[in-house]
């Protein structure tokens, strides 16, 4: 009899370790689940929308009432304001801000997803990463004339999930979400400077071309002279175009000033430029046709663009001294130096004779 119970007994306490360690495992996969379904899905588990990523939404704003942007990237702090329907820097509000960039970053913190949810454990904060952040960025959103601003911070990498921690200030949550908003936010000072973009038209699309120099003129007019060709490498189209600054050239490095009213075009010899070209060509661009705009077609306009060459300056001593040149496109108050072998490389093509423009104050 007492053996009966005791084997009895064994078997009740096989089963109920058994059952334990199902309950277990059951336990382990939903939480796996939980923290790595819906990667790259449109919905959650319940069909409701989503953000950017993730199987819920955290952030569901309207990225066209956000007014303000204050983030911090690699020790640089940068506060983006809304004023007259641009974005620009509140410590130099006449920066030029590329526009475009600021605005992915408004719709990006407005619309964005996590995997889990987790309650938030005030005695971890460090452990989440809240206290030396990946991203911390303050985002103000104005709506019928008022303003809230919400605070979100992106911690340590959960090193099991290899999900982050993203937290809300004051929030009673905190979630696991991926990397994906950080790009947007992966900006220098230097890296928001909007891009001046040279037009490259092919030859064919050059409609007029002026520049006037030191008391000279070269003129184009393809109605009159017809069209050039871009095989002709020698034609001083062609060289005066090839010899223009491109993008590359007109970086931030490259930048002497911004903000430069008509008053202070003196200071770089820009009032009275030694090379003013004008470039008249053909733009194009596709739209699309049709009622369902299904089909498109290519349209174009004509276009106008004037840039100035100013005075030259020599950066540097001796051996590594350099020959810069002022220019600017007409109008935008931004100023950059380039080699001043693009001035000459112009000017040798429209005159027939090599040249500089008058030196202005050495720079050390």
């Amino acid at each position: 009899m007492n053996s009966k119970k005791r084997r009895e007994r064994k078997q009740l306490i096989t089963v109920i370790v058994v059952f334990a360690v199902l309950l277990a495992l059951l336990a382990v996969y939903f939480v796996i689940r939980n923290t790595t379904a819906g990667e790259g899905s449109e919905t959650g588990d319940n069909g409701a929308d989503v953000g950017q990523s993730g199987t819920f939404q955290i952030i569901d704003e309207d990225y066209l009432e956000v007014t303000a942007i204050k983030y911090k990237y690699e020790g640089e702090e940068l506060d983006l304001r809304l004023k007259d329907r641009r974005w620009v820097l509140e410590d130099d509000p006449k920066f030029p801000v590329e526009q475009a960039t600021v605005i992915e970053m408004a719709q990006a913190i407005s619309d964005y997803g996590g995997f889990a949810e987790i309650v938030y454990d005030e005695s971890r904060r460090s452990a989440y990463g809240i206290d030396d952040p990946k991203l911390d960025v303050s985002v103000t959103y104005s709506e019928d004339g008022k303003d809230r601003t919400r605070r979100f911070i992106m911690g340590a990498q959960n090193k099991t999930t290899g999900y982050y921690y993203f937290y809300e200030e004051g929030s009673s949550e905190i979630y696991a979400v991926n990397d994906s908003i950080m790009p947007y936010f992966s900006f220098l000072k230097a890296d928001l400077l909007a891009e001046t973009v040279p037009p490259t038209p092919q030859s064919k699309d050059i409609l007029a071309l002026t520049v006037e120099y030191d008391g000279g003129k070269f003129e184009f007019d393809a109605e009159k002279d017809g069209a050039v060709s871009g095989d002709e490498e020698d034609d001083p189209v062609n060289l005066i175009m090839s010899s223009m600054p491109k993008t590359a050239n007109l970086q931030y490095p490259d930048l002497a000033a911004y903000g430069v009213d008509e008053d202070g075009l003196s200071e770089y010899g820009l009032d009275e430029p030694s090379l003013r070209i004008v470039l008249k060509y053909k733009e194009y661009s596709t739209v699309p046709t049709g009622e369902d705009g299904s089909s498109s077609a290519q349209i174009s306009k004509d276009v106008e663009y004037v840039f100035l060459f100013g005075s030259l300056v020599t950066e540097g001593e001796g051996d590594d001294a350099r020959e810069l040149v002022y220019v600017a496109e007409e109008g935008s108050g931004t100023v950059y130096k380039v080699s001043a072998d693009k001035f000459n490389g112009i000017y040798s093509a429209a005159s027939g004779a090599p040249a500089a423009p008058d030196s202005g104050e050495e720079t050390g």
